[in-house]
């Protein structure tokens, strides 16, 4: 059986796209597609006509494929649930990371059909030394940054780097007799960003999320003591903003070290990210196979993944401990919903399994 010709376009090598590169590169390496990338300035080929490849974005979250050199699909793994409509326009399927079913509806009723739901997003990277993310490396930075890059492509056992390998997040699910409570977390600056342009509506969605995230934070202190691990992440902002909670101990936040400490404790809590995105440290949490608390999932993810089954929800600080509480006492709630994570990262998130779906769903709706 021939396999599928999966071209990437690839004028981005951004964080967020980074899952998604590593789900081709794991399907690819296991023989069940045929890959290749082409980057900035690179010719190919769409339905008989060569097309040249875009400029560079550096931040952009997108990325385009190009499936049997017939199906263009794209990916947008932005946070919020706006649509690019100069992508929408001239895709065939358009995977949305932020689906909202009712803005798609309200705003594309003439598209739905092509804009769909991609699932669930965390920095995560294959485990494996593969040649496509190496030269994306190369190709997407320079001087020094480069030669960083390359040190930390080759550095699989993190030894000079620190890497967020796939198998250094995932973890049997194994309840435990002394449950403890785990909420690390950063607050955001409504008035700067180094990478984007901030508009009045992110500048109020990070002061709610700041506030938010800081007070929950605060009464799980209170109501656990040291039966909860929490707080903020060191920044210029947050030592002005909330220096009493910052992690004074920088070596907890080193993302292997963070990791560890998240495997450690049962019960993991989430708040949403920025334009009420499904955070990375929910998916996080389910990679681990723990106990989840959070905020409402705002938008839709693919796969049944559901409150109770998967995870307690709240949207109060008060609720956020009543539920946290309801799981301390309860072991083999616990160890339920550690089972059915476990069972849905394995199905629905893991990086291949996610584009693997997508592949097929174009297939099919194409």
């Amino acid at each position: 059986m021939q396999r599928l010709q999966c071209d990437l376009i690839v004028n981005s090598n951004a964080r967020h796209l980074q899952p998604i590169l590593s789900g081709f590169n794991m399907l690819q390496r296991n023989k069940l597609i045929s890959l290749k990338q082409h980057f900035p300035g690179d010719a190919f080929l769409l339905r008989g006509k060569k097309i040249l490849v875009d400029k560079l974005f550096v931040n952009e979250m997108h990325l385009d494929v190009i499936i049997n050199n017939s199906i263009l699909v794209h990916y947008d793994v932005g946070d919020s649930k706006r649509i690019n409509e100069e992508a929408l326009s001239t895709c065939d399927i358009y995977f949305k990371r932020s689906y909202s079913i009712d803005y798609v509806n309200s705003y594309f009723p003439d598209e739905a059909q092509r804009i769909m739901p991609l699932g669930l997003y965390f920095l995560a990277i294959d485990n494996e030394l593969d040649l496509y993310s190496l030269k994306r490396d190369i190709k997407f930075s320079s001087g020094i940054n480069k030669l960083k890059s390359i040190i930390k492509h080759f550095d699989r056992k993190n030894t000079l780097t620190d890497s967020p390998y796939l198998k250094l997040f995932e973890q049997t699910p194994l309840a435990s007799k002394d449950p403890k409570i785990l909420f690390y977390a950063k607050v955001w600056d409504p008035d700067f960003d180094g990478e984007y342009q901030l508009t009045h509506e992110d500048n109020a969605d990070r002061v709610q999320i700041n506030q938010h995230r800081v007070s929950c934070i605060r009464a799980l202190k209170k109501a656990y003591g040291d039966k909860f691990s929490g707080g903020i992440e060191t920044s210029k902002f947050s030592q002005k903003y909330c220096k009493d909670l910052v992690i004074t101990n920088t070596e907890t936040t080193k993302r292997t070290n963070y990791i560890k400490l998240m495997q450690a404790h049962d019960i993991c809590i989430a708040t949403a990210g920025l334009h009420k995105s499904v955070g990375g440290k929910f998916t996080e949490y389910l990679a681990a196979s723990r106990s989840i608390v959070t905020e409402p999932l705002e938008y839709e993810a693919i796969g049944s993944v559901k409150a109770v089954d998967n995870y307690f929800e709240f949207t109060t600080v008060e609720e956020c401990v009543s539920v946290v509480d309801v799981l301390m006492n309860n072991v083999i709630l616990r160890q339920k919903q550690m089972l059915k994570n476990y069972e849905y990262y394995h199905t629905f998130v893991r990086p291949d399994m996610q584009v693997k779906i997508s592949l097929i769903t174009a297939l099919n709706k194409v």
